[in-house]
């Protein structure tokens, strides 16, 4: 069904930005991260690699790879592809939430950003469609926070793209 669909596009993100989870089983699938998650480091960008097998039938497993770069709780992820002649960027899924509070914040699939943002102390709507980012009259402090977290992102995704530059990705 299409809550299932929707795991097959999230779960590797989920796996890159929530550390205790290892490995997800589901459909006869099992769902697994290797990558530095004991030794991220804040600031520089890691490659995290999911890989999605199915022990049944023998096949060899799919895997993806994700580029992840973090500062303090902020982390951004964006897929790549690893060949002979380098780094590619790939593009996002169109179906992919582009906001995750540790889990996917279905609906955010149009937010305007060219990379999948997380952070879990975001302050979602109640129905964890999408944030609020409005400034009004009035003080508010979880779109204030929200903000925030928004212009670290940004500045992570400039980094993340002066990596990929000096690196000739």
């Amino acid at each position: 069904g299409a809550g299932l669909d929707d795991l097959d596009i999230c779960l590797p993100y989920t796996l890159a930005f929530v550390g205790e989870l290892e490995s997800v089983r589901y459909r006869d699938v099992l769902v697994t991260l290797q990558g530095p998650e004991e030794d991220r480091v804040e600031g520089e960008v890691q490659f995290v690699s999911v890989t999605a097998a199915e022990p049944e039938d023998g096949a060899d497993p799919e895997s993806s790879t994700i580029a992840v770069l973090s500062d303090g709780l902020t982390m951004i992820a964006m897929p790549i592809e690893q060949t002979e002649e380098g780094v590619r960027l790939r593009s996002l899924d169109g179906y992919l939430p582009r906001l995750f509070c540790d889990f996917p914040l279905l609906g955010t699939e149009l937010f305007p950003f060219p990379v999948v943002i997380n952070n879990p102390t975001f302050n979602p709507t109640d129905a964890r469609d999408g944030l609020f980012l409005t400034k009004t009259q009035r003080p508010d402090t979880a779109a204030d926070h929200n903000r925030a977290v928004m212009k670290e992102a940004l500045a992570l995704y400039l980094s993340l793209l002066e990596h990929a530059s000096e690196n000739g990705w």
